[in-house]
């Protein structure tokens, strides 16, 4: 049933490059489904499906233009996380940090003294999905059945995206960095980054399937995989390699140091570190004539500097209220002629929260090694993970998409993944 679900999103690849008024559609029935979901289940189970669902749908409908607010994906996720901690009961809710983590947003908001609404969204839906998403899944239990079907519906939409982007690579990319990042065709008009990371969390999800379940399809997923992995070097946008990279080394870091069967897990790994480095990286970089391995060896943080910058000035010159939610875009371009969003999530939140902002990144690392403390063995590997490519986002793409915040949450949850 999962397989005839994945294949059905090669076919919704086509109907959104036929006609865009199918991808607003997707957006409305996911929602609507949502909703049905929460009210009538008994348990929370489907409501979280589409939860992540959403999650990987996301940047379909920013870059396939659904006709929906850009936010939308954080917008519904807070919204259906809301209705589920009503369903659970908010006297079982127990408050927790992730609750604080919200609260500490507010006090900047007095400092505001223009109502640039789309900044403001830009800058805290992030974290109040992040902060929610904490509070939900610090109350939970997660089984291995539903996690599994979480990641398989997490991958179908990001799936649509890796056909579509494969499709526009293959019959009219030029592999390289030109054709990649300045024209978009590897990534199908979608902005290389943002394609990048959501490609980066479907690897690492195929990769969490492929360890954490064993049956028939796990050959196909190892395939999947990949193509992916492949796809995500071919943007030429270096955060989504990373992140998944090094997310996958956590996983590993904890394996070893919990299973007895060390030199198994070595050997498994072993045979696809080499097929990587010998095969799959020299190969597609030297179709792209050299701009892969350029890429990723430079060092250069692409002008993210100077917004890193701007925002550690802005936190000394206003270090106890900031300068307010979203508006560290607008002090850049009066103070350094540079208009770009915040690049840096840990940087934004001391710029526009002051040292309520410090306080919330404090969180963010109390949360982190509560994690590592308090649980163990797979569960601690699995969750170590999630917070791990949450992070590592949130240093090069701030909050722009559901995924980081969603994630750390629920790497909250308590697993239990035995079979």
């Amino acid at each position: 049933m999962n397989i005839i679900l994945i294949f059905s999103h090669l076919l919704l690849a086509i109907l959104i490059q036929a006609n865009p008024i199918f991808i607003t559609i997707h957006a409305y029935v996911i929602l609507v489904l949502g909703f049905y979901y929460i009210l009538i289940d008994s348990n929370a189970n489907r409501g979280l499906v589409v939860i992540c669902y959403i999650m990987g749908s996301e940047l379909l409908w920013r870059g396939f233009g659904a006709n929906v607010f850009w936010e939308y994906g954080k917008i519904t996720g807070i919204l259906l996380i809301l209705l589920m901690i009503y369903r659970v009961g908010f006297t079982r809710i127990k408050l927790n940090l992730g609750v604080v983590y919200i609260l500490l947003l507010i006090p900047s908001l007095i400092v505001l003294d223009t109502n640039t609404s789309s900044d403001i969204t830009h800058a805290l839906l992030g974290p109040i999905l992040l902060g929610i998403s904490v509070s939900l899944f610090k109350n939970i239990s997660i089984d291995r059945t539903i996690f599994y079907k979480m990641l398989i519906f997490t991958l179908m939409p990001i799936i649509t995206l890796l056909v579509t982007t494969n499709y526009t690579t293959i019959f009219s990319g030029g592999f390289n960095y030109t054709s990649a990042y300045i024209d978009r065709i590897e990534t199908a008009g979608i902005g290389p980054n943002q394609a990048s990371n959501i490609l980066g969390l479907g690897v690492l999800f195929v990769f969490l399937l492929t360890q954490l379940y064993r049956d028939k399809s796990t050959l196909f997923f190892q395939i999947l995989g990949v193509i992916a992995i492949i796809q995500t070097i071919l943007t030429h946008s270096r955060g989504g390699f990373w992140n998944t990279l090094l997310s996958i080394v956590v996983f590993y870091f904890f394996q070893l140091t919990t299973t007895k069967s060390k030199i198994r897990l070595l050997t498994g790994i072993l045979p696809l570190f080499l097929s990587f480095y010998y095969i799959i990286f020299p190969f597609l970089d030297n179709i792209s004539g050299g701009t892969i391995l350029q890429r990723f060896s430079d060092a250069d943080l692409s002008s993210r500097e100077l917004i890193i910058d701007s925002e550690l000035i802005a936190y000394k010159q206003n270090p106890f209220f900031g300068i307010g939610p979203g508006q560290s875009r607008q002090y850049r371009k009066e103070n350094f002629d540079n208009y770009k969003h915040a690049h840096t999530e840990y940087t934004r939140l001391l710029a526009e929260h002051g040292v309520f902002g410090f306080f919330s990144i404090i969180i963010l690392f109390i949360l982190t090694l509560s994690t590592l403390k308090n649980k163990s063995d797979n569960e601690r590997s699995l969750s170590m993970t999630l917070i791990t490519w949450s992070l590592l986002f949130m240093i090069h793409s701030a909050t722009r998409l559901a995924a980081p915040c969603f994630l750390f949450g629920l790497a909250m949850a308590k697993f239990d993944l035995k079979e």
